[in-house]
């Protein structure tokens, strides 16, 4: 009989070192902004998107022609051409364009994924369905990494968590399942919440930040369910790239 596919998941970067990573596809959300916004720019032709934390890296790629797209606490980067909205990532921007992306949550959370060549794919509301198809023709088990917020736990990393665990499970026949507290949690969050996530979400301490930033008419998009079919994965320790591309 073959075995079924543990669904588990990390709320913080801080706690990843705690779990086995072994033949295990690793899912990072940051709902808020960073995961959705490479949908985004995926969506709208971006070619590929290097994660980056380091200035003088970022520097170095512009020079090569990339465009820097990221921001600390929510603010853009003086150096950087664009921010970390969806909406920054317009098909007239980034078609056929190569990007770095430098952000205060989600390029940490991807480059330490990707330590030990792990297999790693971004995951977010607008493309919740097509992940789905995604992780149950990969046939692996699952660990779903919230980037939360500098390393704290993050309610919409949480609910997408729950939202993508349940429609794993329930779109297989026994294929995948839970055994972890944290992932059954985040499921009790989405049947609380999955009638109008929008709403539900209003609560969360990140979406009271982007409102004092100015930043919170991205929310709508973010929460926004099956709106796009890209899944980015990482084809090596920085950089991402569209599924349909490989």
């Amino acid at each position: 009989m073959e075995a079924k596919k543990n669904i588990e998941t990390c709320y913080s970067p801080k706690l990843f070192n705690l779990f086995d990573k072994t033949e295990k596809l690793i899912v990072i959300s940051d709902i808020f902004r960073a995961t959705s916004s490479i949908c985004a720019a995926f969506d709208n032709g971006a070619k590929e998107i290097v994660a980056i934390s380091d200035k003088d890296e970022c520097l170095e790629y512009k020079e090569k022609g990339y465009l820097i797209a990221g921001e600390r606490q929510g603010k853009i980067l003086d150096y950087a051409d664009l921010g970390n909205s969806p909406n920054d990532f317009s098909k007239d921007v980034v078609k056929d364009k190569n990007l770095v992306l430098n952000t205060t949550n989600g390029t940490k959370t991807i480059k330490l994924a990707a330590t030990d060549n792990n297999n790693v794919v971004i995951g977010a509301f607008v493309n919740l369905k097509a992940l789905t198809q995604y992780i149950i023709k990969k046939d692996m088990a699952v660990l779903i990494l919230c980037s939360g917020w500098k390393n704290h736990y993050s309610l919409e990393d949480s609910l997408f968590a729950g939202a993508l665990a349940n429609k794993i499970i329930i779109n297989t026949t026994g294929k995948f399942y839970t055994e972890c507290d944290a992932t059954k949690a985040a499921m009790d969050i989405w049947e609380i919440a999955k009638n109008n996530p929008k709403k539900y979400i209003q609560k969360a301490a990140h979406n009271f930040r982007l409102k004092n930033l100015n930043l919170d008419n991205v929310i709508d998009y973010c929460m926004s369910t099956n709106i796009t079919n890209v899944i980015p994965v990482l084809k090596n320790n920085t950089t991402l790239i569209n599924q349909k591309d490989i």
